[in-house]
């Protein structure tokens, strides 16, 4: 089978088949619409028929009572009863059909339906309590006669004295002329039967038409309960008209015939035939313009796809329809696209063999300058322990060369970490995996300080960088990627630095703004241009710097807000920059002490293998006056100081994490010391070194904290 074929009979049979789907639904919702107005049209029919019967029988009790009570007049007091001829002419005069009186023994002395000597309380037995007041009125509801089966109302009333029953009758015998009157318009209504709770006929209207002939044509039921007005009724439950102690009502059953019904059915079955035939005409139009339309489509591509493999030219394209968007034009688009994503994808291939190239390159740098780096760090720490022993004086007195040092040192531990994440960022790259810096806690201002001391030493005038905000003890903590973030601030700092010329400022200023830590870096320089501010954190985007990579502000930024952080710029040509860095910030951890307690008697031992750092805890202990002191600058000196097992009682230990021949923490673990036991160190930030200090239950303090640590006695004295 050709696809045309396919294609024809593919949208001809779904749309015919969805057409009459449709058309057979909406023919069933019909035709149960049809059928629910139906029959709720013949349940108001018979429920206004009751409502109806219930006013007229409200009516009916009015009258009866009227007419009692005028007889009750009649004989109040001691008057003589009427004659029968008398009480007739006096229903008539009040519209009743009947009246009586009944004696306490339930004769009746008067009666204008019958033979007197019946007896009352053959109807109900509890008719005599109208001779002891338990009484005063009863009404029955539409009930047959006991004499001649007429449908009758009765209410009964007793006289002033007692002495009497005065009863009063109404004719109901009308019921079957009144549901007739009702009913007789609508033709579908071939019954309708008024019957007791017990089943016996109150009167009944069968129709009787030519055309009602067929004893099989479909009809319904439809039924209503009326309650009468006086349910509770005796006589009824005597003449056996209700059932157990249920009151009395009325029940109306009505026969429907569903002729009119099924004619409407039928008219509905024509309109969905006819709408088939023009389900099915219509689905034959529109399969054939379909498939003339997608064969035609379909003819287009393969035209252009054979002239493009005869003739090697990828630039030849498939003609589009502007004014359409189907999935057949989607797909001649793929395929005009097809060939500049082969030049995208070997461009991509290129690009990707380049930055293979660099990685490679960074990773060999990186092995390079691992050496030097770490020889450079030696070199450093023995200058510094050599002018600790020489002249630790001098470094006391020029804080110059303190900063220089402390500037070299920050500067050798930042490239060492961007070597080692270098050199991790390659190696990970061939395993398809992400290398990201462990977040630490550590003091934000000092780690951001570095980075401005760092560009104050490099810089020929140093004076241009102002410098605001920051406390000479560095007391901000907050948990940060340490390298990340210098590395950033490094980038805007030397933008900013760039960006200025002569005597153009570079201010750079820490503000704390309730749990934030803002960092501004403004400059007076050229300034951004507008159509370049959105564009300045995106990768590789560079202007106004032949040698940019244009990675700098771009993972200035990914680190800020890695560190759930913000960075905003605010720029204008010719006015300069203004960047703006906000950092999260952290409480001062209780494990971190700024202050030392010494018992007021007792023994201080300081262990710290930098002869520098040692001459400014002298400087510090001086403070405290005559305080016995031990220094010591290794872990092998701790050994000799606490040769007993017995750590001396009130001992205060300061010692370094790094001696040298050990470890700090690895003493203090291995002595059991807890109380007034202090690791002061510059690795503070260290995960590790937090958690055993925790661990152990003793106190950090960062070595940038010697000059400011309090010195608390006891007994209140304090320094």
């Amino acid at each position: 089978m050709k696809l045309s074929m396919k294609i024809f009979l593919a949208v001809f049979l779904s749309s015919s088949l969805a057409g009459i789907a449709v058309g057979l639904m909406l023919y069933r919702l019909a035709r149960d619409t049809r059928e629910r107005e139906y029959l709720s049209y013949y349940h108001r029919e018979i429920r206004l028929l009751s409502l109806s019967f219930q006013a007229l029988e409200r009516s009916s009790d009015t009258l009866a009572l009227n007419a009692a009570q005028v007889l009750h007049e009649r004989i109040k007091g001691n008057r003589p009863l009427p004659s029968e001829t008398e009480l007739t002419k006096l229903a008539s005069a009040l519209g009743v059909s009947h009246l009586q009186i009944a004696d306490k023994t339930g004769t009746y002395l008067r009666a204008t339906d019958g033979p007197g000597g019946r007896n009352l309380f053959l109807y109900c037995p509890e008719y005599k309590d109208f001779f002891t007041g338990k009484l005063t009125r009863v009404q029955t509801p539409v009930i047959p006669s006991a004499e001649t089966d007429t449908l009758m109302k009765y209410t009964l009333i007793p006289s002033d004295n007692r002495k009497y029953v005065l009863g009063v009758s109404t004719d109901f015998g009308f019921i079957t002329q009144f549901v007739s009157e009702m009913t007789q318009k609508d033709p579908n209504l071939e019954r309708v039967d008024f019957v007791s709770p017990s089943g016996r006929s109150l009167g009944s209207v069968i129709k009787k038409h030519d055309d009602i002939v067929d004893l099989k044509a479909p009809r319904m039921t439809v039924s209503d309960s009326i309650p009468a007005i006086n349910a509770d009724c005796c006589e009824c439950r005597v003449k056996n008209l209700t059932r157990g102690d249920e009151g009395f009502s009325y029940h109306v059953l009505a026969t429907v015939s569903l002729k009119g019904f099924e004619k409407d059915v039928l008219q509905l079955r024509w309109k969905f035939g006819a709408t088939v035939l023009l389900i099915i005409l219509f689905s034959f139009l529109i399969a054939r313009a379909v498939t003339d339309l997608i064969l035609r489509k379909l003819r287009r591509i393969s035209s252009t796809i054979e002239e493009v493999s005869n003739t090697g030219d990828f630039s030849k394209k498939v003609p589009l329809d502007p004014e359409s968007d189907d999935e057949l034009d989607n797909l001649s688009l793929r395929f005009n696209q097809m060939f500049d994503r082969l030049k995208s994808s070997q461009d991509k291939i290129i690009e990707a063999q380049r930055v293979e190239a660099q990685a490679s390159m960074a990773a060999q740098v990186a092995h390079d300058i691992r050496s030097p780096l770490t020889s450079m760090g030696l070199a450093l720490s023995q200058l510094r322990r050599r002018l600790g022993e020489q002249a630790a004086m001098l470094l006391d007195s020029d804080s110059i060369t303190t900063d220089s040092l402390s500037a070299v040192a920050s500067g050798i531990e930042r490239v060492t970490g961007i070597v080692k994440k270098l050199s991790a960022d390659h190696s990970q790259e061939k395993e398809s995996t992400s290398s990201v810096e462990t977040p630490k806690l550590a003091l934000l201002d000092q780690i951001i300080y570095e980075i401005v001391q760092e560009t104050q030493i490099k810089m020929q005038r140093p004076e241009r960088l102002e410098v605001t905000g920051f406390s000479p003890v560095h007391e901000i903590w907050g948990v940060v990627q340490v390298h990340e973030i210098q590395s950033a601030v490094s980038n805007i700092l030397n933008n900013a630095l760039e960006a200025t010329e002569g005597d153009q400022a570079v201010k750079v200023s820490i503000e704390i703004d309730k749990k934030k830590l803002i960092l501004t870096i403004q400059d007076d320089g050229v300034g951004i241009p507008p159509e370049n501010l959105e564009k300045i954190f995106e990768r590789k985007f560079t202007a106004g710097k032949p040698q940019g990579t244009g990675l700098g502000l771009y993972q200035a930024k990914a680190a800020i807000e890695w560190n759930d952080g913000k960075i905003t710029v605010d720029s204008k040509p010719g006015n300069g920059s203004r960047f703006t860095l906000t950092l999260p910030i952290e409480k001062t951890p209780n494990w971190v002490a700024r202050s030392i307690e010494l018992p007021a008697t007792g023994n201080l031992v300081i262990a710290d293998d930098d002869p520098t750092i040692l001459t400014r805890w002298k400087k510090r202990v001086s403070e405290i006056g005559a305080y016995p002191v031990t220094y010591c600058t290794s872990v092998a000196d701790l050994r000799r100081h606490f040769s007993t097992a017995q750590i001396p009682e009130n001992t205060v230990l300061i010692s370094d994490q790094n001696l040298g021949d050990g470890k700090g923490l690895e003493f203090i673990a291995e002595r059991g010391f807890k109380a007034n036991t202090y690791l002061c160190t510059s690795v503070y930030e260290s995960p590790v070194i937090q958690e055993r200090v925790q661990k152990l239950g003793i106190k950090l303090i960062p070595k940038p904290w010697i000059d400011m640590v309090e010195w608390k006695k006891d007994q209140g004295t304090q320094s």
